[in-house]
C-alpha cells in the first residue's frame, strides 16, 4: 500500500495491545456478518419452507 491507513498506524504504534485481543471493530464487524448471514439463511431457508 503506497498510505497507511490510520488502523494501521494504530497497530504499528500499539502492537502488543492488538496481539493480547482482536479489535473491537474486527469482532464487531465479524459478529454483525455472522448473524446476518443466519438471518438471510434462516429467511431464505423459512421462504423455501414456505413457497413448498
Amino acid at each position: 500500500m503506497p498510505f497507511a491507513t490510520p488502523m494501521d498506524q494504530i497497530t504499528h504504534v500499539r502492537p502488543s495491545r492488538t496481539r493480547r485481543r482482536p479489535h473491537a471493530a474486527l469482532v464487531v464487524a465479524s459478529l454483525i456478518l455472522a448473524v446476518g448471514l443466519w438471518f438471510v439463511i434462516y429467511a431464505v431457508s423459512g421462504r423455501v419452507i414456505w413457497f413448498w
